[in-house]
């Protein structure tokens, strides 16, 4: 062990590609910036490693470090799902023509549940050019469907057990919450008469 108590490069380098494989030791040495070796030397050399406390508290920090970038890659997913299962879309459109009142009005929620624009040119009666935008919103029972997923309920449908609901309505009012303060108050806003639609998928 290094006399200032800190890992030398190559220990880093060796900690860091033990969390990348998983914990396959002998791939992280191989990995690593120690030599290159043969599966049964980088076996022996990972083990004697492996046992150093320096290195094991080394593997257990980074491995922290890992499952939050885990977490924060989740949260963000998780986000985008409920804006897509529970962002409301009325208030933009044009009841007449089903084209979008100002694209320019539509705030971030809104626009992670389009899935696509097109874009219409008409002329009026004077020859002025006029282009509308009509959008395709990205499918909500899906998005559903995924959060169902996410909180195991078909598995315990599948066991004939009784889902969560609580569970699975508290997860996603927690996204929710965790949203932008105007975009979560425009959802909960909406999400008494929608957040039925899971309810309703369960029973």
């Amino acid at each position: 062990m290094p006399k200032n108590g800190k890992l030398t490069l190559k220990q880093q380098s060796f900690v860091k590609q033990y969390v990348i494989f998983g914990g396959n030791g002998t791939k992280a040495y191989q990995e690593s910036e120690y030599a290159n070796c043969i599966d049964t030397s980088a076996a022996s050399e990972a083990c004697k490693l492996l046992k150093k406390p320096i290195i094991i508290e080394a593997v257990a920090r980074e491995q922290k470090k890992a499952m939050k970038k885990v977490d924060s890659s989740l949260e963000r997913t998780l986000q985008e799902i409920v804006r897509v299962a529970y962002s409301d879309l009325t208030p933009f459109i044009d009841s007449h023509d089903g084209s979008v009142k100002d694209l320019s009005t539509l705030p971030a929620d809104v626009r992670a549940a389009i899935q696509g624009i097109q874009v219409i040119t008409a002329y009026a009666k004077g020859g002025d050019k006029i282009i509308k935008h009509k959008i395709t919103r990205d499918d909500k029972n899906r998005a559903l469907d995924m959060l169902m997923r996410y909180h195991g309920a078909y598995e315990a449908d599948n066991r004939q057990k009784q889902i969560d609901i609580e569970g699975v309505v508290k997860t996603i009012l927690d996204v929710i919450k965790s949203l932008p303060g105007p975009d979560a108050t425009r959802i909960m806003a909406g999400i008494e008469g929608k957040i039925g639609l899971i309810t309703e998928k369960a029973d």
